[in-house]
C-alpha cells in the first residue's frame, strides 16, 4: 500500500508571528497618519489666522479708501501736501528778525 505524503501544515508560531508583524505594521502606518494629520491641522490653524488678519487689513484699507474720497480728506491733503489755501484765507509768513 502506497503511503501518502504528509501535508505540511504551518505551525501556530508562524501564524502568531504573521499576526504580530501585521499589527506592528498597521500601528506604524496609523502613527504616521496621525502625525501627518496633526501637522496639517496646525498648518490649517495658521492659515486661518493669517486669513483673519488679511481680512482685517482689507477692511482697514477699504475704510481708508472711502475716507480718501471725502471732501474733508481732499482739503486736508491740499493744505498739508500742496500748501493750498481756501479762497477767503490769508497766508501768514513770519519774517526773521
Amino acid at each position: 500500500m502506497p503511503t501518502r505524503p504528509k501535508k505540511k501544515f504551518l505551525q501556530p508560531r508562524f501564524w502568531g508571528l504573521i499576526c504580530v508583524l501585521l499589527i506592528i505594521g498597521f500601528s506604524v502606518a496609523l502613527a504616521v497618519q496621525y502625525v501627518r494629520l496633526r501637522s496639517q491641522e496646525a498648518t490649517l490653524a495658521n492659515l486661518e489666522s493669517e486669513q483673519r488678519r488679511l481680512m482685517e487689513e482689507v477692511d482697514e484699507l477699504s475704510q481708508t479708501a472711502e475716507y480718501m474720497q471725502t471732501d474733508e480728506y481732499i482739503e486736508q491733503a491740499a493744505r498739508e501736501r500742496l500748501g493750498m489755501l481756501m479762497p477767503d484765507e490769508i497766508r501768514y509768513v513770519p519774517t526773521a528778525p
